[in-house]
């Protein structure tokens, strides 16, 4: 697999309106734009669904999944210095990234 990009929509609650978005790449096909394509493919999906919203939590050291989100209209919301931990015991910076949706009537899936 070259990369996964997962949209995760939540049934209820104070964030049904949003989206998660998750992505990962195998380092042997990063900057071939991979994540761009799978980015847009979730924005329109996101779209589709109704979704107002959309955010991603990311690992600070993963500058090219930062450039690619906000190359597609994302945002950081927030960079919390040495916040999380990985599984050796280091230590990383935690980014939220966002964005709002704003649905075409394109987009809206009407006729479907």
């Amino acid at each position: 697999m070259a990369a996964l990009a997962c949209l995760q929509l939540r049934n209820g609650g104070w964030k049904h309106h949003i989206g998660k978005v998750a992505l990962l790449t195998h380092p042997d096909f990063h900057n071939l734009g991979i994540v761009n394509q799978l980015i847009g493919e979730i924005v329109t999906s996101a779209k589709n669904s109704g979704l107002l919203r959309l955010e991603s939590e990311l690992n600070g050291d993963r500058e090219n999944a930062i450039k690619a989100l906000a190359e597609a209209g994302f945002e950081q919301f927030i960079r919390l210095n040495d916040y999380i931990q990985d599984m050796r015991g280091n230590f990383h910076d935690y980014v939220l990234m966002g964005t709002a949706l704003r649905a075409t009537f394109e987009d809206l899936g009407v006729g479907d």
